[in-house]
């Protein structure tokens, strides 16, 4: 996607500046440590002259809605962090404030999913560098924003939702059985994604069910394989213990 134009960029800017003057940024992460380097974006941005405060996932949620924020920065580590849980979190308690996600994964199939729940952009942390002002710009404006790349990928899902009767129809599942479907697929045990995600077993077992069942899957060792094949299809930077090449800013 394109930047926006310069006029529109300067109105954008203005309003950003005036319309959210008694407000501020919230940064949403699970590493603080990221927090420094997205501040020195926002300082570059339409939202320059609001303050920034930083939680982690581990806090209360009920401190974003107080004040209200007019941009939430939703920092994502690892898919196992369930994102989608959050954004929702974040839309129950700041309904009206612009979402920017930004994903170590460049995953388009995520991308939609965060877009279609609430997000107002979704970048991956090697896009951000080059794209965050833009992206910003964009949600500043009330409009959605992705870059070119995770474009194509979200196009081509769509595309492929028609073809064959081979074809996976992961659109059938939930968020957060897509969240445990691509744990597995990283290589994680169900005790492995139950702790990750806070649950029991029994209910990662029953996400394992429920997935087996949409995607029709005779057992567990065959959800096993497919998944592993899927997240290799589609999550290349991946090994097979769900670490991404590269390192964070």
């Amino acid at each position: 996607m394109n930047a926006t134009p310069t006029s529109l960029r300067d109105e954008t800017r203005n309003r950003a500046a005036t319309s959210n003057a008694d407000s501020r940024i919230l940064i949403v992460t699970n590493n603080p440590e990221h927090a420094p380097w997205i501040t020195r974006g926002l300082a570059k941005s339409v939202f320059a002259a609001l303050p920034v405060d930083v939680i982690t996932f581990k806090d209360d949620f009920d401190r974003i809605g107080s004040p209200s924020p007019a941009l939430v920065v939703l920092d994502i580590e690892e898919i196992a962090a369930d994102p989608l849980h959050y954004l929702k979190q974040i839309r129950q308690f700041a309904p009206e404030a612009g979402v920017l996600t930004i994903s170590r994964i460049r995953n388009a199939d995520l991308a939609s999913r965060l877009l279609r729940a609430g997000s107002s952009a979704y970048l991956t942390d090697v896009e951000a560098d080059e794209l965050l002002p833009a992206a910003l710009e964009h949600v500043a404006a009330g409009e959605r924003f992705v870059s070119e790349e995770v474009m194509q990928g979200i196009l081509h899902g769509m595309v492929e939702t028609g073809m064959g009767e081979n074809r996976l129809p992961i659109e059938m599942l939930s968020d957060r059985e897509m969240v445990v479907f691509q744990l597995i697929g990283q290589g994680r045990t169900f005790r492995e994604v139950a702790d990750e995600l806070g649950v029991n077993i029994k209910t990662v077992a029953t996400h394992c069910n429920n997935i087996r069942r949409k995607l029709h899957s005779r057992d567990n060792r065959h959800l096993t394989r497919i998944s592993r094949t899927w997240v290799a299809e589609h999550h290349p930077d991946h090994d097979t213990d769900g670490h991404r090449a590269g390192t964070f800013r």
